[in-house]
C-alpha cells in the first residue's frame, strides 16, 4: 500500500459504503432467516475468541447479556405483532 491507496482508502464515502453495507445484511438476513443470523452471530464470537483469546471480563458479559435479554424481549413483542 503507498499514499495514494491510504489518500482514496480514506476518502471514501464511509457514509455509501456504510449503507450499502446495511442494505447487504438486511437482505440477507431477510432471505435466509433466523439462522443465519446465529450463524453470523457465531462467526463474529469466533473471530473475538481468536484476537482476544482471553474473552471478554465480567463486566462485559454482563453488558451483554443485557443486551441480548433486551433484544430477546423486542424479537417476542414483533413476533406478536399481528400481519407479521
Amino acid at each position: 500500500m503507498d499514499l495514494s491507496d491510504a489518500s482514496r482508502f480514506v476518502g471514501r464515502d464511509w457514509r455509501t459504503v456504510a449503507d450499502l453495507k446495511e442494505s447487504h445484511w438486511v437482505d440477507r438476513l431477510r432471505r435466509l432467516g433466523p439462522l443465519e443470523s446465529l450463524r453470523v452471530t457465531d462467526e463474529l464470537r469466533l473471530h473475538v475468541l481468536s484476537v482476544r483469546p482471553g474473552g471478554s471480563s465480567p463486566e462485559e458479559r454482563g453488558e451483554d447479556l443485557a443486551s441480548h435479554d433486551r433484544v430477546s424481549r423486542l424479537l417476542r413483542q414483533v413476533a406478536r405483532v399481528p400481519g407479521r
